[in-house]
């Protein structure tokens, strides 16, 4: 069971923020003969709008090191331009590129790099049917701390993971949030030392797939999310 305090949240955002920002690289400045590598999450939902996210750099698992596409090169998802470094509720660590979608259920990433002897387009695609959806069920209402909190959908399977949070995005000055636990199982999940009050539940599984188009040899890897989130009250334990 792991709280991060918004204190903790605001001080790695802005380490973040002004690290990311010094190791930021151009990409027109790469030479043709750096691959770059693709880095994509789309998340799912069947109640909230679809959410695709980017990152490019030289190597893999490099979320401080980030590749802006400029000099002609661009992402678009969905033949949409994605925004760079676009910071709102919806950012997700280790990606610089963001955009919503609606609720769309495919994705199509086309990454397009200008180099100085050619331009390379190359697509990628993310479809909502591959990854397995999770509801949080109508009648969940309250949650008691150390309660296996269920849901629909089939449990996790062992090349999935599921991140479950409690927070309260509308008391900032108190913001807190709440990691839970999933049980041995892996179709329920339990929180701790988590105060009584309201509360917005989220649900989110994933599953990591390979990317099919790469700039070669550095290949990439696309996050697939299916989130739920529903409002909740969080009440003393009963024996």
């Amino acid at each position: 069971m792991n709280v991060k305090q918004l204190f903790c949240w605001m001080m790695y955002g802005l380490l973040v923020f002004f690290t990311a920002g010094c190791s930021e690289e151009n990409s027109e400045n790469l030479p043709d003969a750096v691959p770059i590598y693709q880095k994509y999450l789309v998340a799912f939902s069947d109640s909230h709008p679809t959410l695709a996210y980017a990152h490019f750099s030289r190597e893999k698992d490099t979320p401080l090191k980030d590749i802006r596409l400029t000099g002609g090169s661009s992402v678009m998802a969905n033949g949409k331009e994605m925004g760079f470094n676009t910071f709102d509720g919806n950012t997700i660590f280790g990606y610089s590129y963001f955009i919503p979608l609606g609720k769309t259920e495919t994705v199509s990433f086309v990454f397009q790099r200008t180099q100085q002897k050619e331009t390379r387009t190359l697509v990628n695609y993310a479809y909502k049917k591959w990854i397995h959806p999770i509801y949080i069920p109508s009648t969940r209402t309250t949650v008691s701390n150390q309660e296996v909190i269920g849901w629909t959908g089939e449990k996790i399977a062992a090349n999935e993971e599921l991140e479950a949070t409690l927070d309260n995005p509308n008391h900032l000055e108190e913001y807190t949030v709440y990691y839970g636990t999933l049980n041995d199982s892996r179709d329920g999940v339990s929180f701790e030392k988590v105060p009584t009050g309201k509360y917005l539940l989220t649900l989110k599984r994933s599953v990591k797939l390979d990317t099919k188009d790469n700039d070669t040899p550095a290949k990439g890897e696309i996050v697939l999310v299916f989130y739920d989130k529903k409002e909740v009250t969080v009440e003393e334990q009963t024996e």
